[in-house]
Order: structure tokens, then C-alpha cells, then sequence
């Protein structure tokens, strides 16, 4: 089973198979080979997969850096004038805000100044 196993390059389930052949008969040495070359390859195969994520990752990691080169200039002025935009209007209501506390102080300290009576002598 183990060897079958092996061939069709299914190692884990060689590895299985191997370790049950070993319960029964602990003195085989072709079987303990066989799983010490079954558990090498799985290692191997473990590293090949972890290998190609890598390459994967950095693929899309550069597909990313290009993409972000390779926009058009227009493109970028667009954003930076719409930060612009951002920031005049930004800039706009905090005026408003600032002239209304203003109008709000100076009616304060207008009913401030005027006595009760309403006259002013």
C-alpha cells in the first residue's frame, strides 16, 4: 500500500500505510527506508508549495508597485486637485464657523452693556 501510495505521489497516505506496516513487523528494513524517503518527499513537496506562494506573492506585490507607477499623470493631478478642492472647502466652513461665533460674541457682550432699564446714562 505504502508503495502504491508513494508512486502516485500521495505521501502522507504512504506515510500512513508505512508506519501500520511497521506495527506489525518492527524489523523491516525496506519499510523503515521506504518511510524515511516517503517523509523526505513530503518535506520536499511541503517546501516546493511554501516556494511557489512566495513567488505568487512577490508576483502580485510587483503587479501592485507597477500598477501604481504606471498611472497616468493626469490621473495624479486629478487627486491631488481633488484634495485641493477637499481643503478649500474645509477651509470655507471653518470661516463660516469662525464669523458665527463672532456675531455670537458680539451680541453677548452688546446685552452685556446695556443696563435692564434699557437707557443707557
Amino acid at each position: 500500500m505504502g508503495n502504491t501510495f508513494l508512486q502516485e505521489k500521495a505521501y502522507e497516505q504512504s506515510i500512513e500505510a508505512y508506519k501500520k506496516a511497521l506495527k506489525h513487523d518492527s524489523k523491516a528494513e525496506d519499510t523503515r527506508y521506504n518511510l524515511s524517503y516517503a517523509m523526505k518527499k513530503l518535506q520536499q513537496q511541503q517546501q516546493q508549495k511554501e516556494q511557489k506562494q512566495q513567488q505568487q506573492q512577490q508576483q502580485k506585490n510587483q503587479q501592485k508597485k507597477e500598477n501604481k507607477q504606471q498611472q497616468p499623470p493626469k490621473q495624479q493631478e486629478e487627486k491631488q486637485q481633488i484634495d485641493k478642492n477637499q481643503a478649500d472647502q474645509m477651509l470655507d466652513a471653518l470661516n463660516r464657523n469662525e464669523k458665527e461665533l463672532r456675531k455670537k460674541n458680539t451680541k453677548q457682550k452688546g446685552k452685556e452693556g446695556v443696563p435692564a432699564s434699557g437707557k443707557d446714562w
